[in-house]
């Protein structure tokens, strides 16, 4: 049970991303009748999807760093509206995440040593 709680998250939005697809689908069988309609099917197309990607990738997410969370939406909104600067910040914020030294994990406290051939094992 604890591990259904855990990946509670992952679960909803890859229900969320079959409703989705479900809702693109029942368009493809009775058309869109005006714009308001076309768009939503094209909204519940592209965002199913969209979920259903991220219900794959949810476990390779979690392990990213916190600090991309900001600077992915931050990057996306001046990119939006000074596409110019793409060319910096994308470039920059791939450099930091890639060429970012990784963390020394230190061992868990409490763990038994491993024996070894000089102990008498």
């Amino acid at each position: 049970m604890r591990e259904f709680a855990k990946d509670f998250q992952r679960h909803l939005i890859g229900a969320l991303g079959l409703v989705l697809i479900g809702i693109a689908i029942r368009y493809l069988v009775v058309p869109p009748s005006n714009e308001f309609h076309l768009m939503f099917e094209t909204a519940c197309r592209r965002m199913g999807i969209l979920c259903v990607l991220l219900w794959l990738a949810y476990p390779e997410l979690k392990r990213l760093p916190s600090w991309l969370a900001l600077a992915v939406p931050f990057v996306t909104a001046v990119v939006a509206f000074r596409p110019r600067y793409a060319l910096v910040l994308v470039p920059l914020v791939l450099l930091i995440l890639f060429l970012r030294p990784p963390k020394k994990v230190a061992p868990p406290p409490g763990r038994a040593k491993r024996p070894t051939v000089r102990d008498g094992m």
